[in-house]
């Protein structure tokens, strides 16, 4: 599913670039990114993860999100996949996310929609 995301950021930003994933997990989508020339980092709470994706080459600081330092650099896309629920600080760390955005990088939002059985369903901003 990276590669196919990516593809589409691509698309609308005219290249790759850097991309950053918050809540990382043991780094499938990053891997999907740097198959297609993307520079990816990642940011995991959960230790095994965090080493599972090292082990794949993944750039990835083990941190909470809302406590990372990943935030204080710049990237052309930001992805949080079922994250934001488990934040305790949603608001100010999407204020922190749209700080690390470059100008003009593309802003699309994914919320699972209570109530189906399809999962997320994209919500463009």
């Amino acid at each position: 599913i990276g590669e196919q995301c990516m593809a589409e950021a691509e698309e609308i930003l005219g290249r790759t670039g850097r991309v950053l994933e918050l809540g990382c997990g043991r780094g499938e989508f990053l891997r999907g990114a740097i198959n297609r020339g993307w520079t990816a980092f990642g940011v995991d709470m959960t230790a095994d993860c965090t080493r599972a994706a090292l082990a794949h080459g993944i750039t990835i600081e083990s941190s909470s999100i809302e406590d990372c330092q990943a935030l204080k650099q710049s990237y052309d896309v930001v992805v949080m996949v079922a994250i934001l629920e488990h934040l305790y600080e949603p608001v100010k760390t999407l204020k922190r996310v749209s700080s690390a955005l470059r100008p003009g990088g593309p802003r699309r939002t994914c919320r699972r929609d209570p109530g189906t059985d399809d999962g997320d369903r994209p919500r463009s901003q």
